[in-house]
């Protein structure tokens, strides 16, 4: 036996004890990447998704009728940035409830907004402010990224884990395929 063979079985030993503790690891992360994959699904769809049903309803039968009894041709309209989850533009704030109205000439139609939301103390509807209030804690809570001093963002964090599980099974491949390499070596 020579001294390199001792060395190689010794790595073949340590590589059987490397793989079986990634796989227990690539276990726990597992594990833990699929509790918050709960967690968030249960954030986008039981709070700011229940926020966006809730504050679309609110408008649409509410809001909006209170103002048609004075603008009969009042519209609602939302914008593209209404109920999206994303950290720098995700809101339920992309709203606004407006007519239309043509000056005598030139006929151009001009856009009157009646009601917008414009932050917490212009509105004092209570409801319109606990709404938005709940959404941006949830969007926040979901999409606040690592890199922002903040750890608490669940799906960059979710993120954080599956290339963890990524980089832990390269790893444990290599290592497996390193016991059938160097095995024959070692004797």
């Amino acid at each position: 036996m020579s001294v390199d063979s001792d060395k190689l079985r010794e790595m073949v030993s340590d590589a059987e004890t490397n793989s079986e503790n990634l796989t227990d690891q690539i276990s726990q992360i597992e594990s833990s990447r699929d509790d918050i994959t709960d967690q968030i699904s249960a954030i986008e769809n039981g709070m700011c998704g229940a926020n966006e049903t809730d504050m679309t309803s609110y408008l649409t039968n509410v809001k909006l009728p209170a103002f048609q009894v004075t603008y009969p041709t009042a519209v609602l309209s939302f914008g593209g940035t209404y109920g999206n989850i994303d950290y720098s533009t995700g809101n339920i704030t992309d709203w606004e409830i407006y007519y239309m109205t043509a000056p005598v000439l030139p006929a151009i139609p001009v856009k009157v907004v009646l009601y917008e939301y414009n932050g917490i103390g212009w509105d004092s509807d209570s409801d319109i402010i606990t709404l938005v209030d709940h959404f941006e804690f949830g969007n926040d809570y979901l999409t606040r990224p690592l890199t922002s001093g903040a750890t608490y963002g669940l799906n960059p964090y979710k993120s954080n884990l599956n290339s963890a599980i990524d980089i832990l099974t390269e790893n444990k491949d290599k290592i497996d395929q390193s016991i059938a390499y160097l095995e024959p070596y070692a004797t």
